[in-house]
């Protein structure tokens, strides 16, 4: 989920943002810049350790050949898939899955 932010900054920052950036894509490049500074460093290394859990990797996998034999796509389906939430520069909206 996304929050509106109101920051200030000065107008030769904001129009230099906006020669170089884009109207639209301020708000992306703000908020991979300042990403890696507020959420957690070690990320890479907890998903690690979560991958070792030999148990835990067995059950996520038995789960999801559950969910493919229950939901499996037709020959000519299209399927609504929810991209949120999201991370970084994903997607952030329904699109059709063919």
């Amino acid at each position: 989920m996304q929050k509106k932010l109101t920051i200030s900054i000065d107008e030769t920052v904001y129009k230099g943002l906006y020669e170089r950036i884009g109207s639209r894509k301020i708000s992306k490049f703000i908020e991979d810049l300042v990403r890696p500074h507020v959420l957690n460093k070690d990320l890479d290394q907890s998903y690690k350790q979560m991958s070792r859990d030999t148990q835990r990797e067995q059950e996520h996998w038995n789960g999801l050949k559950l969910l493919w034999r229950t939901f499996q796509m037709k020959r000519g389906e299209v399927w609504w898939v929810d991209f949120e939430p999201s991370v970084g520069g994903e997607i952030r909206k329904k699109s059709p899955l063919l």
